[in-house]
């Protein structure tokens, strides 16, 4: 299916969310499948009140605009509600994660991986923090399976490879020569590629030319050192067994 028609839009009312290129975006016609996919992961998610679903809700009150509209203009119209769904899965399994202790995180990621394994359909055990993502990406994975093409089922594999390394490591990093690979694989990044790939039908043949990976790690690297320098005040004051930022990496 083609994507949704596209439209330019007018940057001037707030023009410090944007670079100076032109943007364009699918909102218009794209919201109501990008909206109904994101109140099917919110609500089964996370439970009323829990500082899960305020983030949720809070991520997308964006004055600028839909992010998803903004960034999913290339995706074909009957793949965005899927991109949707996982992006935001991934980010609330994130908040959830982030202030567990390393082993019990490693334990909730392990139980969270069964939902993608047909072998575990009959095993409801939710762990201590993900029972309700678990059932979520259960009954995906099923839509998703039914789809039946070679490149869903490579998807699924890559984000079963993502939950299992995304948090699996508890170093105390002293280099970004040593970090950044880690920083890549804990927001999902590889999988995030293949995903808005996957979206916009983009053979494997061209996703896997050299010169497309090196950009996309280039692209991984401004984005995840971005992200750890806008958040790292946030960051800072958290609680935690494990710091994972490049800010106390650099201030070695």
């Amino acid at each position: 299916m083609a994507p949704f028609p596209v439209y330019p839009v007018d940057t001037a009312g707030v023009s410090s969310y944007f670079s100076s290129f032109p943007v364009r975006s699918c909102e218009f016609n794209a919201l109501p499948t990008i909206q109904k996919a994101l109140d099917e992961t919110i609500y089964s998610c996370t439970t009323p009140g829990s500082r899960e679903r305020k983030k949720a809700v809070y991520r997308h009150s964006n004055p600028a605009g839909n992010i998803f509209g903004l960034s999913l203009a290339l995706c074909e119209a009957d793949r965005i509600g899927y991109v949707v769904k996982l992006i935001e899965f991934l980010c609330i399994v994130d908040d959830a994660m982030e202030d567990l202790p390393f082993e019990e995180a490693c334990i909730e990621h392990s139980i969270l991986r069964q939902a993608l394994h047909e072998s575990y359909d009959d095993d409801r055990y939710g762990g201590q923090a993900v029972d309700l993502m678990k059932n979520f990406l259960r009954e995906l994975r099923k839509e998703l399976v039914s789809l039946g093409d070679l490149s869903t089922s490579l998807l699924l594999k890559t984000l079963d490879t993502s939950l299992r390394d995304r948090d699996s490591d508890d170093s105390e990093f002293t280099t970004l020569a040593e970090y950044i690979p880690y920083r890549k694989t804990n927001f999902d990044y590889d999988f995030v590629c293949q995903l808005l790939c996957w979206a916009m039908n983009i053979p494997l043949a061209v996703q896997n030319d050299p010169l497309a990976r090196a950009y996309e790690h280039i692209i991984g690297v401004i984005v995840g050192l971005s992200n750890d320098y806008f958040s790292w005040e946030m960051e800072r004051q958290q609680t935690t067994d494990r710091v994972r930022n490049a800010v106390p990496v650099l201030m070695k």
